[in-house]
C-alpha cells in the first residue's frame, strides 16, 4: 500500500485526498455560518 501511494504519482494522490476534504469543510463551514446569517437579518 505504501509502495502504491509513495509511488511518482504521490502529488497526484495527495491532491485527490486534499480536494473532497477541501470541499467538504467548506459545505461544513456554509451550514454552520448560514443560520447565523439568518439570525441577523
Amino acid at each position: 500500500m505504501r509502495e502504491r501511494l509513495l509511488a511518482g504519482d504521490l502529488w497526484w494522490n495527495a491532491c485527490a485526498v486534499a480536494l473532497p476534504l477541501t470541499l467538504l469543510l467548506a459545505v461544513i463551514a456554509l451550514v454552520l455560518r448560514e443560520p447565523e446569517e439568518r439570525s441577523r437579518s
